[in-house]
């Protein structure tokens, strides 16, 4: 596998990304808190993020759970660039990380005038909304990062296992196409 994509890049191929951008009108429950940084890249809009193709399911999945549990999703990151500083990690960020890929978010659940934070979940002050929330996703296969070690509850995704043919690849055209400031699509 890592010798067909040395191929590829040697030979000068070009591809299009497994990254979309994903327009939160299409969320009803869902926006991006006031810490969330628009990443740069051709025809950047404030109103989207960039996740893989593959995570809109579950981040359409996250909003739909949001809005039965009656409680907003504020994001703070999605697909992260490889070697640029995290701003605002709970945790020190993960050498094959999801977001690297683009299949995690990292989010604050607001239930009202209530934000839960990090620091309520692992103290457990967690809103009873906030609370069934996570146990809705996590019904649904969706992984939470408060069942890590260390605990990293703004954090949801959808595991790619790392060092898979699945991740490297995803990682690969990622984080490459990003960096060669490809257009990329919209998802619908």
């Amino acid at each position: 596998m890592i010798d067909a994509l040395l191929a590829w890049a040697a030979g000068g191929f070009v591809t299009t990304s497994p990254l979309v951008k994903l327009g939160l009108l299409l969320l009803v429950n869902t926006d991006v808190s006031a810490e969330f940084t628009t990443l740069s890249y051709p025809s950047t809009r404030q109103s989207e993020v960039l996740v893989h193709e593959d995570f809109v399911d579950t981040m359409t999945l996250l909003d739909a759970e949001a809005k039965a549990a009656n409680v907003k999703l504020r994001i703070n990151q999605t697909f992260r660039v490889q070697n640029i500083p995290v701003k605002g990690a709970v945790v020190p960020p993960a050498s094959k990380s999801q977001h690297l890929i683009g299949h995690a978010v990292d989010l604050n659940i607001v239930d009202g005038a209530t934000v839960n934070l990090s620091s309520m979940f692992k103290t457990g002050k967690e809103t009873a909304a906030a609370k069934a929330f996570v146990k809705a996703v996590k019904k649904k296969g969706v992984r939470w990062g408060g069942d890590f070690s260390p605990k990293d509850p703004p954090h949801f995704d959808d595991s790619v296992p790392p060092g898979s043919d699945a991740y490297n690849m995803a990682f690969y055209f990622a984080q490459n196409v990003y960096a060669a400031r490809h257009p990329l699509r919209e998802a619908v």
